[in-house]
């Protein structure tokens, strides 16, 4: 892990057509927002089913009620896509 504090944050990918929503844990908005961009590309480049990537968003996952419901990915972890949920 980068840093050694982490914490967790709401991550939005919008696509042409739906949105996915999870926590990412990572050191930084910046690190949770760069993997699940980094997730959502692989997502969208899916050539079974591709998704046109439109942009992200991150929050504070405090933000998050429940943030149970929420998918957990950790920085740098590759979920399966059950995961996540797409």
């Amino acid at each position: 892990m980068h840093g050694g504090v982490t914490a967790r944050f709401l991550y939005t990918a919008s696509f042409r057509d739906t949105q996915a929503h999870f926590l990412v844990e990572a050191a930084s908005a910046e690190l949770a927002r760069a993997w699940g961009d980094a997730l959502a590309h692989v997502r969208a480049n899916d050539k079974t089913r591709p998704l046109q990537f439109i942009g992200s968003t991150v929050a504070p996952g405090d933000a998050t009620t429940p943030s149970e419901a929420l998918p957990l990915v950790r920085f740098g972890e590759s979920p399966c896509e059950g995961t996540i949920g797409w």
